[in-house]
């Protein structure tokens, strides 16, 4: 099983529906007799707002938890990997990706997609270790301060990059019921979808 497709047994997974014409009741992917008013759970809104893939849940407070649980453990199963800190780095140090066009070409000229980066209250990756760096009161003091610090303040700078990353999971496979996550990255006004474990540069 790939480290950064979530698949789950046949029992337990639930494959994302596109939610546009939503109906007020009578449906629910968790349990087999919905109660009460559907409710809808966006799966990509925090990362990709224009995408409207997700679950139906009925008004019961258990099919709600378990859904909420549900994507929690997607999210935990992608964002805890050694391939998403590696695309945080891709992203922060604004690295070249490689990118096999339709025709068998490898361009190494694309990187990832960074049209959401509006959030003015986001400090830059640089601009994070040199305010670490001026906050120190004595001349190389900085360069005394123990590696784990310096780890956590690196760890704490990619953390600001999660939002700003154009990530997809709603892309999933049917043959292994798995979802597949996607990024998008760019060349000029061109964009691509590439499987998330599939980047390299």
């Amino acid at each position: 099983m790939s480290s950064l497709s979530i698949c789950v047994s046949n029992t337990t997974y639930i494959p994302p529906r596109w939610l546009t014409m939503v109906p007020g009741s009578g449906e629910c992917q968790v349990c087999k007799n919905p109660e009460g008013q559907t409710r809808t759970y966006y799966l990509n809104i925090r990362y990709n707002c224009d995408d409207k893939f997700g679950y139906l849940v009925c008004g019961k407070k258990e099919c709600n938890l378990f859904i909420k649980s549900y994507m929690k453990n997607i999210y935990d199963n992608i964002y805890n990997t050694k391939t998403w800190k590696n695309i945080l780095n891709i992203y922060a140090n604004n690295l070249f990706i490689k990118v096999v066009r339709s025709n068998g070409d490898i361009e190494s000229d694309w990187v990832l997609d960074n049209d959401c980066d509006h959030n003015s209250n986001k400090i830059p990756l640089r601009t994070s270790f040199l305010y670490a760096i001026l906050c120190c009161n004595k001349k190389d003091e900085y360069a005394k301060l123990p590696t784990e610090i310096w780890e956590y303040i690196y760890n704490l700078c990619l953390e600001t990059y999660k939002d700003n990353i154009n990530l997809s999971l709603c892309s999933y496979n049917k043959d292994k019921n798995c979802l597949e996550p996607h990024i998008r990255v760019k060349k000029d006004n061109i964009y691509k979808k590439l499987l998330m474990n599939l980047i390299s540069f």
